[in-house]
């Protein structure tokens, strides 16, 4: 019961980590694109100032890219802290696990003797032999399964976390290409002498253009707190069937005891 409350809270910790950092990503994305704004409102005035623009394109593509560099360590920074805490609770989760079965192993050898001082013939010594081996099968059974269950849990966990990296940076990729395309295409057309205002408006809407992609492709991006989600009921229905397998092991078990302790 213990192991299935520090589960879901763990879980509920993951979600809200998750569901904040694709948050964070699109924030960083529009605060890197609106940086652009000021840079091409100042061509928005006067055919001079137009014309200026063209100059100052390598500039205004060098701080875009700076901004950029900046938002991805930030988000490189968040990935590594989210990772971190995956391992260190579940690190804190299995040491809780062991606590508890060293206490619980501890328990049982003491229940065992007790029942060995009680035992008054050989019936009843045999009696607590097989007692004590049915209580080990079974605990070493419902282990298994518990650890069987955890481990399934952690690989569904790591392989959702491992594809929605590989999308994201799929996506990160192709946005930051056609963010270089569109900057290269504003090049271009300067140097092919296409009205500076032109140039301004063509660079704004495949820059937007390239936005609205990379937010749609994060959207489409499978959500890991439904993954996990699943991944978790799944998990605490198995630990609750290895219980009840355990419960049921150990309720025959006592009534064998029982059995022959009762034998005159």
């Amino acid at each position: 019961m213990i192991l299935l409350k520090f589960t879901m809270k763990m879980i509920s910790n993951m979600r809200t980590k998750f569901k904040s950092h694709f948050i964070y990503y699109l924030l960083i994305l529009a605060l890197s694109l609106s940086f652009l704004s000021p840079s091409l409102s100042f061509a928005q005035t006067g055919k001079g100032n137009e014309s200026f623009f063209c100059k100052r394109l390598p500039e205004i593509k060098t701080k875009m890219e700076q901004k950029m560099a900046e938002a991805e360590a930030k988000i490189q920074e968040r990935q590594e802290k989210r990772i971190s805490f995956i391992e260190n609770k579940r690190n804190e989760r299995n040491n809780i696990i062991q606590k508890h079965r060293a206490r619980w192993d501890a328990n049982r050898q003491e229940h065992y003797a007790k029942l060995e001082e009680r035992a008054k013939n050989e019936t009843q010594k045999q009696a607590v032999v097989e007692f004590q081996r049915a209580v080990e099968r079974a605990v070493n059974t419902r282990r298994t399964a518990i650890d069987t269950a955890n481990s399934e849990f952690q690989a569904i966990v790591d392989r959702a976390i491992a594809d929605r990296k590989i999308a994201i940076e799929r996506a990160r990729r192709t946005f930051k290409d056609a963010v270089s395309g569109a900057f290269e295409k504003a090049e271009l057309e300067c140097a092919m002498g296409i009205d500076p205002k032109t140039v301004r408006q063509n660079l704004h809407a495949n820059l937007k253009t390239a936005q609205e992609k990379f937010k749609s492709d994060l959207e489409t991006i499978g959500k890991i707190g439904e993954i996990v989600k699943s991944a978790a009921e799944t998990r605490k229905q198995a630990i609750e069937r290895a219980i009840q397998d355990f419960k049921t092991a150990i309720e025959e078990a006592k009534e064998n005891l029982k059995s022959a302790f009762a034998e005159k």
